[in-house]
């Protein structure tokens, strides 16, 4: 018979063996406590069990409180009248192969209509950029010209911030390069404002081209130590003429007296122009010396994507170091280098900013001193105000070269690329590169067989560092 003690249920058989107890599983809200297991809060008041009598699991009463509170769900979970044969037999819904089609299909169709997309808003941008000169332009285009005496007072004023300042950067445009014969791109006889009007600015050969006195100016404060980096966005090379070092210089927009290898990285200095005339294609017709891939011009176009070796260099200068940034001849109107006045403005080297143009900037703002004024002017009185003296005479003329004198000098240099210039047959050459892909208008088919060239190389090219090789004079 089983006996109670205490409410707990203690129940032994007769002949020694535990009797029948049924056992009571608690909801989960009640904790379960064995009073079989010692307390560690208190192991003296457990009593001693006798080894000879069997521990039985006992079921513990459950709180009135806790039946109140515990519920049972009215409705069972879906599924579960289920027999085992309707699961291991269920099949799905005819409709549902189907419905998984529809949805695929949806898929596919917006995949395709991404990439329509993408295309139209690639080339929708392209054509903005391609126009960015007529959009951002400010409404005055009128080009002011201050009198002599007060274009020599602010060329002194800016003498006095090169003479404070410890990291002095200059940025020119077009308009340094005006009197030398070119034309700029958005004054009154601008390349881009007579494009607007349905005409064509005249300019004199670039290889015909020789530094004007601003550029000599800026070699000899390079050259003094009064100018620590020069950049700029012409593709002239007048810098590299005057004298200025490469490793002083920065050329956003490429020289067209340089090419580069798409593979390797390298540049090369020619000491003629290295577009071919007439011809569609970046290539030039010369061949690297380090990797035999083919050549093509520096020239970055409206479209292209600068330099990220060059930009970021300068960026962190201008951010960091730079407290004094010279602007000449630029309307500072082109992204990114249009951002550089104000990243030197507010960095933490208090930077100053001085600009001198003919024409309104959108960053007159933030300049300290600012000179309607020709850069030949500004440029010889500041230089005058420093060393006392004028700028050097420019160096002599380039030697004009003919395309047949291009042709011998690079077989005399070992440098004339055997294959096609179209960048597109040629099996030993590298994937061409991105503007003239853009300007062909016809998608054409790929080798099947692409030669160890013919690879994401020119990418990776564009994130080593510059090394321009000097060739030939």
């Amino acid at each position: 018979m089983a006996q109670r003690d205490g409410g707990l249920s203690s129940a032994v058989a007769s002949d020694g063996e535990p009797a029948s107890v049924p056992h009571v599983q608690p909801p989960s809200c009640a904790p379960f406590v064995n009073p079989c297991i010692p307390s560690m809060a208190d192991s003296s008041s457990v009593p001693t069990v006798p080894q000879s009598v069997p521990i039985v699991p006992q079921s513990v009463p459950v709180p009135e409180a806790a039946k109140e509170g515990f519920q049972w769900p009215d409705k069972k979970p879906p599924g579960s009248e289920r027999s085992l044969e309707d699961v291991l037999t269920w099949k799905p819904a005819p409709d549902v192969e189907e419905r998984t089609k529809d949805v695929l299909s949806a898929v596919q169709t917006f995949e395709r209509n991404w990439a329509e997309f993408q295309r139209k808003f690639d080339q929708l941008n392209r054509a903005l950029i391609a126009n960015i000169a007529t959009m951002v332009v400010p409404e005055d285009r009128t080009e002011y010209e201050e009198e002599a005496g007060v274009v020599a007072k602010k060329a002194e004023e800016a003498a006095g911030l090169i003479r404070s300042a410890k990291k002095v950067m200059v940025l020119t445009g077009a308009g340094i390069s005006t009197s030398a014969g070119i034309c700029d791109y958005r004054g009154p006889q601008g390349k881009w404002t007579l494009k607007a009007k349905g005409q064509h600015a005249k300019s004199k050969r670039i290889d015909a081209l020789l530094p004007t006195p601003g550029h000599m100016a800026i070699q000899r404060l390079v050259e003094k130590g009064w100018i620590h980096k020069v950049l700029s966005t012409n593709v002239d090379g007048l810098h590299r003429m005057s004298g200025i070092a490469q490793d002083m210089l920065t050329e956003f927009h490429g020289n067209a007296f340089v090419e580069r290898c798409n593979a390797c990285g390298i540049m090369y200095e020619r000491p003629f122009q290295v577009r071919i005339p007439g011809v569609k294609t970046r290539r030039t017709g010369g061949m690297c010396t380090q990797c035999s891939g083919p050549l093509v011009d520096s020239i970055i176009n409206f479209g292209d994507k600068l330099r990220t070796d060059e930009l970021r260099p300068v960026q962190a200068y201008a951010e960091e170091q730079c407290d004094l940034l010279l602007v000449l001849g630029t309307s500072i109107s082109v992204a990114p280098v249009c951002h550089l006045p104000r990243l030197v403005s507010k960095n933490a080297q208090d930077g100053k900013v001085c600009i001198v143009n003919k024409q309104k900037t959108g960053s007159d703002s933030v300049a300290t001193v600012h000179c309607h004024a020709s850069t030949d002017d500004f440029m010889m009185g500041v230089l005058q105000a420093l060393e006392g003296c004028g700028p050097p005479p420019p160096p002599p003329p380039r030697k004009q070269y003919r395309l047949e004198d291009i042709l011998e000098w690079r077989k005399e240099q070992g440098c004339l690329f055997q294959g096609p210039i179209n960048g597109t047959a040629d099996k030993g050459g590298v994937a061409e590169d991105s503007t003239a892909s853009k300007n062909s208008k016809k998608t054409k088919k790929k080798s099947s067989t692409p030669s160890p060239l013919a690879t994401a190389r020119p990418a990776r090219a564009a994130l080593r560092p510059t090394r321009i090789v000097r060739a030939g004079k």
